[in-house]
């Protein structure tokens, strides 16, 4: 075994191992039939021959041809699929970003009905760049834009003059203190919490008066079901209409008792 021949051997191993590593790192698998699809584009935002076909995310083929349809007018996108993906109503090809930095590939939908004829014409569509559809949105809200670029810089204009009330807080120095002491009287209570100072940190701190806030406000919780229930006075001046009729009936007829004392009608008016 000569030299050259080992070397032969060896360079023909490495061939076949970067072939491999190839195939795998593309994500091609081994074995099983592929599928070619012709799909039209209107616009192919960017896509690259070698580009990726991923259906619900898996990389499952690869664009094989690119090219211009004089006659339709659209953009002609060969497609090699690795696994069964026949077309059916519904499907969806969509070119897509891999990321903001660049990059694409083809999502593909199946879709879910039956089955294209193979004489129909496959369609697919562009989602469009981060870059374009912003681009997009300014375009088609320039006026607005414009609008509030130069309020922003009308209030800027404002606030270095001195003029408006957000001028007076940034610049009005007592302003600036009555903040400062804001916050300094926030920090206190923060502080008096912490140490369970206060009406505020007791409550929060001394267990007898937490329990007696808490059955302060089980009695208003009770008095509240009782006054939903229809239970004692206040709760039938709420719920029951006939003792509610009655009490407005008193509350007029003392309206009433007022307003002749006003007019010194009756016994007692004559007296007043």
């Amino acid at each position: 075994m000569t030299r050259d021949f080992i070397v032969g051997v060896l360079f023909l191993a490495a061939i076949f191992i970067l072939g491999a590593i190839t195939i795998l790192v593309r994500g091609v698998p081994f074995g099983g039939q592929e599928h070619n699809l012709v799909v039209h584009f209107d616009n192919v935002a960017g896509l690259n021959t070698g580009d990726t076909v991923r259906i619900r995310g898996y990389k499952s083929g690869e664009v094989t041809e690119i090219k211009l349809d004089d006659q339709s007018g659209s953009v002609v996108v060969n497609l090699r699929l690795y696994v069964e993906g026949s077309p059916r109503i519904g499907y969806l090809f969509q070119v897509q970003q891999v990321s903001m930095l660049g990059g694409t590939f083809v999502a593909y939908t199946k879709g879910s009905g039956d089955l294209i004829p193979a004489s129909e014409t496959l369609r697919g569509e562009s989602g469009g760049d981060l870059f374009s559809s912003v681009g997009d949105l300014l375009s088609d809200n320039r006026d607005n834009v414009t609008y509030a670029l130069e309020h922003l810089a009308s209030l800027l204009i404002k606030m270095d003059t001195g003029e408006g009330l957000v001028s007076d807080i940034f610049n009005d120095p007592q302003i600036g203190e009555n903040f400062a002491q804001t916050f300094a009287d926030l920090r206190i209570f923060a502080d008096d919490l912490a140490r369970g100072e206060g009406l505020a940190g007791a409550l929060f701190s001394d267990e007898n008066l937490k329990a007696e806030f808490k059955k302060i406000l089980l009695d208003v919780g009770h008095q509240l079901d009782d006054i939903r229930a229809g239970r004692g006075t206040v709760g039938m001046v709420f719920n029951d209409e006939e003792f509610r009729s009655k009490v407005e009936k008193i509350v007029n007829d003392v309206d009433k008792i007022t307003a002749s004392f006003e007019d010194n009608e009756g016994l007692v008016g004559l007296l007043i």
